[in-house]
């Protein structure tokens, strides 16, 4: 890190870590993301400043979609969305030889809508910035959830 107060690492950081969820603290390793003194979680890429993701309380009150959602900078909005239909979802990962492999929610990178096989980047939601096209997209997926229920 650098020498600014706002970046300098918690000495204590692991024995906090070890109070988080076991979820919380794969996500956590997963984006390389460290606690600073001032109890900020940021993540440090090479070559790159380093990005303030949440505050530790956040960490400890957030549910894993809440913070995945977070790290890629997606609305609450949307969190509240997903959060609410996340059974219609499958979380996935990309891998390069395998393609799209179901992960668990913690490691999702996209999201499998079940009823209609449409696939998800979850940065993708973060690009949708008018609530009506939000809303529009919630209307269309949740027309393919009524027309399973129905065949049911």
């Amino acid at each position: 890190m650098n020498d600014n107060s706002e970046f300098k690492l918690n000495s204590r950081s692991e024995e906090i870590m070890l109070s988080l969820s076991e979820d919380k603290r794969k996500f956590i390793e997963k984006h390389s993301m460290l606690l600073t003194e001032n109890m900020l979680w940021v993540t440090q890429k090479e070559n790159a400043f380093p990005r303030k993701i949440c505050r530790h309380g956040f960490m400890e009150k957030s549910d894993i979609i809440g913070l995945l959602f977070r790290y890629n900078e997606v609305c609450f909005a949307k969190v509240n969305y997903f959060r609410s239909h996340i059974s219609s979802f499958e979380p996935y990962k990309y891998h390069y030889k395998q393609g799209f492999v179901v992960a668990e929610l913690w490691d999702a990178e996209f999201l499998k809508h079940r009823c209609s096989d449409y696939i998800f980047d979850i940065r993708y939601l973060n690009s949708i910035k008018e609530i009506e096209k939000f809303r529009e997209l919630c209307i269309f997926l949740e027309d393919f959830d009524q027309c399973v229920s129905r065949e049911e």
